[in-house]
């Protein structure tokens, strides 16, 4: 990580000391008021005081000269003050530039985020299935990227709202909340190490994570082979062979997962063998509304089963000569106009009642 240059260094410490010098000159112009000096000529001493003038024509030149001496050194001094202002203007802002190239990072947010999600969701699932801890010297480490305690206080709270760990402060988007890190948050960063996350992209596939559907670029050969030299690198210091099955399997994964994609000759895609799975929106709200109609749909079944329970019992009831014969008397005493008759139908239950209307017109048919 670099702060300010060295040359940018030593263009200050040459400004500040010009500017020093000028303003030790300026001191010297106001107290003794030898403004020739300064030109490259030379003035005569002042007369003393108790020294005469002999005649008007001397004293006159001297009082003209004495004021066109002031009247120079008074220009002199407004053209240093100007220069010493513009100086120390000039000297603030390479200090704030200084300050600001003080915590200016050298390593992309957005590319070491790539990397941690390529490593999260297509490494660090067989990792977990192996109870394999990966080492701190290891580069795939959390402690190995420089950003990632800020993302671990990143507070996703809405589609359009963000908020910060450290103060709480909302934003509308991610990238809004990035650049606060920058300005408020970078002391937390620990750039003394030179941790950036972002510099395994090219073997960890970075291109493919943020934009998997981008148009295929010509295959570069060279850097092919650096890409895959630095992946078995990443193989063979993060899961050593000679520490027990769990790493021999891991570095054999890891080598198909992320190494066998860097050729130009095998039409092989990044990630074969998966990773994390995703709970999918559209799966999750099919699963509510499920669980939503589950009980109505019971409620439906519950009803309709118990409709058909009360229709077997009036058709049991009906079954009996006695009953079927009531049913006649009492369909020909309502024809008859009897309002005993309409009192006895009524004080049957209504399922009885709807098998009634149901069955009276074929049985009065057949009774013709």
């Amino acid at each position: 990580m670099h702060c300010i240059s060295g040359v940018s260094t030593i263009r200050l410490l040459d400004t500040a000391t010009r500017c020093k010098r000028l303003l030790i000159l300026r001191e010297k112009v106001l107290s003794d008021g030898k403004i020739l000096s300064i030109m490259g000529g030379s003035s005569k001493p002042e007369a003393k005081r108790g020294v005469t003038i002999p005649t008007r024509k001397a004293s006159a030149e001297k009082i003209s000269q004495e004021s066109a001496e002031m009247a120079k050194t008074k220009g002199i001094t407004i053209i240093l003050l100007s220069i010493s202002l513009f100086l120390q203007t000039a000297i603030a802002q390479g200090l704030n530039q200084a300050q600001e190239h003080d915590h200016e990072v050298h390593c992309s947010r957005e590319r070491s985020r790539a990397a941690w999600q390529a490593i999260e969701e297509f490494l660090m699932p067989f990792v977990e299935r192996e109870s394999y801890k990966i080492s701190s010297k290891c580069r795939l480490h959390p402690s190995n990227d420089l950003f990632r305690d800020q993302e671990e206080h990143k507070i996703h709270v809405d589609i359009n709202e963000w908020k910060c760990g450290y103060c709480k402060k909302s934003f509308r988007a991610e990238q809004y909340l990035d650049k606060h890190f920058d300005n408020r948050h970078y002391n937390l960063l620990n750039i003394s190490d030179g941790k950036c996350l972002a510099d395994l992209c090219g073997a960890l596939h970075c291109d493919f994570v943020l934009n998997s559907k981008s148009q295929k670029t010509k295959c570069n050969p060279a850097a092919a082979a650096k890409n895959r030299h630095l992946c078995e690198s990443l193989a063979d210091s993060c899961f050593p062979v000679h520490q027990g099955p769990s790493a021999s399997r891991l570095h054999e994964l890891f080598l198909r997962q992320f190494c066998d994609a860097h050729t130009c000759t095998a039409k092989q895609k990044p990630f074969p063998k998966g990773g994390k799975k995703k709970t999918s929106v559209f799966y999750l709200a099919i699963s509510i509304l499920t669980l939503m109609l589950l009980p109505i749909f019971y409620l439906l079944v519950y009803l309709y089963q118990r409709y058909l329970f009360q229709s077997f019992k009036t058709i049991k009831w009906l079954s009996s000569c006695n009953n079927f014969k009531a049913l006649f008397v009492n369909l020909q005493r309502i024809e008859d106009g009897d309002p005993r008759a309409k009192k006895n139908l009524t004080s049957w239950t209504k399922s009885k009642t709807i098998i009634v209307h149901w069955l009276a017109p074929s049985l009065l048919e057949s009774q013709d």
